[in-house]
């Protein structure tokens, strides 16, 4: 997760596995029952939603950070996986802070 906001390829995460793209892309589903590009999707959803619900950054800057590169890409996986848009989500879930007496 820390390395969110970069672009992976099977090839890369199969070189750090020690193994070929093939049969990295065979096991991971196996194990996982998700896709390499599915789990990093769902990865960068994560890492989006979190931003959002803790800060004021704008889109484009929580969608660079979490590796979508730009809001279109984010508001697009947003729109398929959680049916709002970043906006919407940010509205319904940003953690206010609070205030003691």
């Amino acid at each position: 997760m820390a390395n969110i906001r970069y672009k992976f390829t099977v090839r890369q995460l199969a070189d750090v596995a020690g193994m070929s793209a093939r049969n990295f892309a065979r096991v991971f589903v196996q194990e996982t029952h998700v896709t390499p590009h599915g789990f990093v999707e769902r990865a960068r959803l994560d890492a989006a939603r979190q931003r959002l619900e803790s800060g004021d950054a704008p889109l484009k800057v929580a969608a660079w950070e979490s590796g979508f590169g730009i809001a279109d890409r984010m508001r697009a996986v947003f729109a398929k996986r959680l049916g709002v848009t970043p906006l919407q989500y940010r509205e319904r879930f940003r953690r206010k802070p609070s205030i003691e007496a």
